[in-house]
């Protein structure tokens, strides 16, 4: 295994679940936000996509320079904006952060409208 204690990279792999029916209306707003994310300094891969085993879900899968560049992601105005438009259309997220040598698990639950 290569040594870890070099990587600096996070990598966050996630499914986002959808009530039936609005996944669709969800897709239509995404590609704004996947190429804002993929502009911002630090993002070196961005992709959400239909999943194609479950008509409600979406997967995504993004690697960030480093922890820090991820967190400032987090705050950037376009993650700001973008996550209440999620919370309206969402049911649950579930996130698995990649660090090197460990991974974490991030769930949320939303209220759609």
């Amino acid at each position: 295994m290569p040594d870890s204690t070099q990587e600096t990279r996070k990598y966050i792999v996630g499914w986002l679940t959808f009530p039936p029916g609005r996944r669709q209306e969800f897709l239509q707003i995404l590609p704004a936000y996947v190429a804002a994310c993929r502009a911002e300094p630090g993002c070196l891969f961005f992709e959400m996509n239909p999943s194609m085993l479950d008509p409600d879900v979406v997967t995504l899968a993004e690697c960030f320079e480093s922890e820090e560049t991820h967190a400032t992601h987090l705050k950037a105005e376009t993650f700001r904006s973008f996550w209440p438009q999620l919370a309206a259309l969402a049911i649950s997220g579930r996130f698995e952060n990649v660090y090197p040598g460990r991974v974490a698990v991030d769930a949320v639950r939303f209220q759609p409208a």
